[in-house]
């Protein structure tokens, strides 16, 4: 952000966050550079030919939210938050079209659970150095392929897993990931499914469909038991690829259709709002806070906070110089903070009530 803040004769040019331009008529302007209040821009370096970076569970941050973890196809790399600075990466070798890899973490960002969908479920240990944290040699947890962890727990322990990409066979697995190992709390055939979001407590889970496929007639918009799979409630809504549940348990996301997305009351799954437009459909990408209160919802370079009482826009802004859909948008563990992960590894960290706070001190409601 650039203010002019005063005119002045064409002078040295001032060192620090200050500078003076003139023009041929001979007028100078001296310029004072201001720090943008609650947003910030950590680049991707890179990472343009690294590979499919999709959904949330792209990345993750540590509790202090200090460093962050990412995916991006065989490369999984940890960033310095204050910085931007590359900590630590790890090469899987496996060639960018062929994998989809996802990151949680387990033990208050000591160990690293990443999923493949070439070489299954893998667990590494995260050590402390005096150039920050390293991602140590994994432990390959489970060997199957072709699953994609699309939610887990708030401690790393429990994922849900789709195996979106084996058309005409798709599943679900919810597994439970220990000290001693991995275990499968439940499986079960689902066509068409694409997302799986947990609840609260990891008790239950909300799948939402791809409408693509001969097998799309028969997938539908469910709430399941994570014990065994068994159906809790049918929504009276249309398949369209992603969900998300609240933290607090109390309120769900899911696209359905093009252009609509639905906010449900989670204790009678009845619809809050109807999302429409810029806000809604299959296109967008989202996340909601976790006391339940906002939504952040994002397509193309467009990002806008939405309560998710009924719907209204809070606010929104375009960002700055972003390309195309990003690929996953999930709060910081403050809670009040939200990041965007772009395609081409370049993060968005936002503000809302530093950014309030600004507007207010200009005047700007």
């Amino acid at each position: 952000m650039v203010g002019n803040y005063s005119r002045a004769p064409l002078a040295k040019q001032p060192a620090g966050n200050e500078f003076v331009s003139s023009t041929m008529l001979g007028i100078a302007t001296r310029w004072r550079v201001i720090e943008p209040a609650g947003y910030r821009i950590i680049s991707g370096g890179h990472l343009a030919a690294y590979g499919l970076s999709i959904n949330n569970c792209c990345f993750e941050f540590n509790p202090k939210a200090d460093w962050v973890v990412s995916a991006h196809g065989r490369y999984t790399r940890i960033r310095d938050l204050s910085s931007g600075r590359l900590i630590d990466e790890i090469d899987t070798g496996i060639h960018p079209r062929d994998e989809v890899a996802m990151v949680a973490l387990q033990e208050e960002g000591k160990k690293l659970i990443r999923t493949s969908v070439v070489t299954g479920v893998w667990r590494h240990p995260i050590t402390q150095t005096p150039e920050g944290p390293r991602i140590g040699a994994g432990e390959r947890l489970d060997a199957e392929p072709n699953f994609m962890m699309t939610d887990h727990s708030r401690d790393g322990r429990r994922i849900a897993m789709v195996s979106a990409f084996v058309k005409g066979n798709e599943e679900v697995r919810i597994l439970e990931v220990t000290d001693q190992g991995i275990k499968t709390l439940s499986r079960w055939k689902a066509p068409s499914a694409y997302f799986a979001a947990l609840n609260a407590d990891g008790t239950q889970v909300l799948v939402n469909c791809a409408k693509t496929g001969s097998s799309s007639s028969n997938a539908f918009v469910r709430v399941h038991r994570v014990s065994d799979g068994s159906v809790i409630r049918t929504l009276d809504a249309p398949i369209s690829c992603d969900a998300a549940w609240s933290p607090n348990g109390n309120v769900a996301l899911t696209s359905a259709g093009q252009t609509t997305s639905i906010l449900w009351d989670t204790t009678t799954w009845q619809p809050r709002a109807t999302l429409k437009g810029e806000l809604g459909g299959d296109v967008t990408t989202f996340t909601l806070s976790p006391d339940g209160s906002e939504a952040v919802v994002c397509v193309d370079r467009r990002v806008a906070l939405v309560s998710t009482a009924d719907g209204s826009v809070l606010g929104s802004f375009e960002s700055p110089k972003s390309g195309g859909n990003p690929a996953g948008v999930r709060y910081l563990p403050d809670g009040k903070r939200f990041a965007i992960l772009w395609h081409d590894g370049r993060l968005d960290i936002c503000d809302p009530p530093a950014i309030r706070a600004a507007a207010s001190a200009l005047g700007i409601q």
